[in-house]
């Protein structure tokens, strides 16, 4: 897809809050042109690289007084955080195809349910994962 389609393609998708996903060949600029359209939207945009995060990273499990809940990181765009202002954005995912399998299962679960482990996210905010093909022998895993 030339990059003018797939730009507004992203702004029709992200205007119904729908997840998506970008795959194709390293240096292409699948995450800019993410970038590019959140910010040409006037959204927040926050962008994480996968290949580098640890699922600790996406929560850690604290014991409450009668029961065990996890501390989600500030990055997170949760309903009733400071990315909660009505404004939506863009939640971008980069090199999930690079991620392990766990970190995808986190990954899957934001894109699925709009959650992470049970907080919601806000609304008006969209999930664009972006990644390498397993063809251009770039590091990309299966994809789960």
């Amino acid at each position: 897809m030339r990059p003018a389609l797939l730009s507004d393609t992203l702004r029709a998708l992200i205007s119904i809050n729908r997840t998506s996903s970008i795959e194709g060949p390293p240096g292409g600029g699948k995450t800019t042109l993410a970038r590019d359209v959140a910010k040409s939207m006037g959204l927040h945009y926050i962008e994480k690289h996968l290949p580098t995060m640890l699922v600790e990273d996406f929560g850690v499990p604290v014991l409450g007084a009668a029961y065990l809940t996890y501390q989600i990181p500030d990055w997170f765009p949760a309903k009733g955080s400071r990315y909660d202002d009505g404004r939506g954005g863009v939640l971008c995912m980069d090199d999930a195809s690079q991620a392990q399998a766990d970190i995808q299962k986190v990954l899957a679960n934001i894109c699925q349910a709009r959650n992470l482990h049970g907080v919601p996210i806000a609304d008006n905010w969209t999930v664009i994962s972006t990644g390498n093909r397993q063809s251009d022998r770039a590091g990309a895993n299966r994809v789960l």
